[in-house]
């Protein structure tokens, strides 16, 4: 995996990690994901996506005018299961695009999809995939990559389509040729943004985002711009080295929340490529006494993305499921600042404010 090093070109890379001999390169992953919907004539159809993620793959179906559908994720771990897509296929009111996603660098097993007639995504925007090793790493029809900020190739910009179908990856490039190129405007926007977002949440204003939606439609038709490849090239080869401080990371702070085990939804299992260490918390009230704890001691702390049906109702509406998630899930940093002290520091105060 990540082979980007010496001659290989980006593409050539990217085809040798997934096993898939077609990559079209764009602007970012939601500007793929756009135009794969485009191409596919999906239109009116239905695309199932998981519940609880961020809004970047919605607009780009809402773009490509065709009918997203919330799947909820478990409340145990975040993810779609198999068999949940498996029930929104058979009762969906005709075939579309159906897009498994490997959230929080986990790879999550979709082994038992059934999706004839189905085209099938795979949303691998954390690359948990690539680095299982193997001949052929993708299970679908065609895979998304971003290399965006906070993903697991941090380039700052960029993303691709993978495929093994020739015409298909023809199409697509030629719809990417008719875009403008992703600018520092357009990077700027999404920043703001995300900002907005994050501000609208801490107010409890939450729905207010889906004012800004409009914003959000012209990211999803940017063609990719030639000054991002040497930028993701580097953040390509650089990439084995960040999982393994990651990987290193991740494993002190599960051995220092050994003690805590009990205040978890399950036992904590590490994902294929650490992203951040998310922990599904045994309830609400724990989960807000820790992230409230930690916070106010000066230590990061998230709890991800709402529900696409809280933050976007006119889209898809709310779950059960996907709110018990939402309310438990707790993000623990990998960042070079968090060694072996100031993980200890951390769990102390977690142990405290669980205890109070």
């Amino acid at each position: 995996m990540f082979s980007s090093q010496g001659n290989l070109t980006l593409e050539a890379a990217l085809s040798e990690a997934y096993g898939l001999g077609y990559v079209v390169l764009f602007g970012n992953a939601r500007s793929g994901i756009r135009a794969l919907l485009e191409v596919l004539g999906m239109a009116g159809k239905p695309v199932l996506i998981p519940s609880n993620m961020c809004s970047a793959p919605l607009a780009a179906v809402v773009a490509a005018e065709a009918e997203p559908v919330g799947v909820a994720v478990s409340v145990l771990n975040g993810h779609v299961t198999a068999e949940r897509f498996n029930t929104a296929i058979r009762t969906a009111p005709a075939p579309g695009v159906v897009m498994p996603t490997h959230l929080y660098g986990h790879h999550q097993d979709y082994t038992e999809l059934r999706a004839d007639g189905w085209f099938v995504l795979e949303n691998d925007t954390l690359c948990a995939a690539m680095a299982l090793g193997g001949t052929r790493r993708a299970i679908g029809d065609a895979v998304a990559v971003s290399f965006n900020d906070v993903k697991t190739i941090e380039a700052g910009g960029g993303g691709a389509i993978l495929t093994d179908d020739a015409a298909l990856a023809a199409e697509l490039a030629a719809v990417a040729a008719k875009w403008a190129e992703v600018s520092a405007t357009d990077h700027q926007v999404e920043e703001h943004l995300m900002l907005a977002r994050r501000h609208l949440r801490a107010l409890g204003r939450t729905p207010l985002s889906e004012a800004l939606f409009d914003l959000d439609f012209p990211m999803t038709a940017r063609a990719f711009a030639p000054a991002q490849r040497g930028v993701i090239e580097a953040a390509f080869a650089r990439t084995p080295g960040i999982i393994e401080a990651k990987r290193r990371r991740q494993e002190d702070w599960l051995r220092a929340l050994e003690p805590l085990a009990t205040a978890f939804a399950q036992p904590l299992e590490p994902p294929t490529v650490p992203w951040r260490l998310t922990l599904g918390v045994a309830d609400t009230e724990s989960r807000t006494k820790i992230v409230n704890a930690l916070r106010s001691a000066g230590i990061d702390a998230g709890t991800n993305y709402p529900p696409l049906g809280r933050e976007f109702p006119s889209y898809m509406p709310e779950q059960e499921d996907a709110e018990i998630w939402a309310g438990r899930v707790l993000n623990l940093w990998l960042t070079e600042r968090y060694d072996q002290t100031e993980i200890r520091r951390a769990v102390d105060v977690m142990r405290a404010a669980l205890n109070a």
